[in-house]
């Protein structure tokens, strides 16, 4: 199926906005991870050694910090993209 310009201008107005989001993202997940870790970790590691025994603390400690810049990562990315969606839809029908 063909795309008219139309169309086309949608996709790479759909990308920008994705691009925007996952640099932002990424610069979140930079800034903010490290405090989601430190807020949480002792939870984490005193959940998994009640549950599972001692041992573990060096693995947790690595796959938790992996899972706190994920979370972060994709919080941010589609917070950021709807709110660039929203911010530019209501200019666009002000003005329109």
């Amino acid at each position: 199926m063909m795309r008219g310009p139309r169309e086309a201008g949608k996709a790479k107005a759909l990308k920008a906005i994705d691009g925007i989001a996952n640099v932002a993202a990424i610069f979140l997940a930079f800034l903010l991870g490290p405090y989601l870790y430190d807020w949480t970790i002792g939870w984490a590691q005193s959940f998994v050694t009640s549950n599972y025994g001692y041992g573990l603390e060096g693995i947790v400690s690595f796959g938790w910090g992996c899972l706190c810049g994920a979370v972060v990562y994709y919080v941010a990315q589609a917070s950021v993209a709807v709110l660039i969606t929203m911010v530019f839809g209501s200019i666009i029908v002000r003005f329109l």
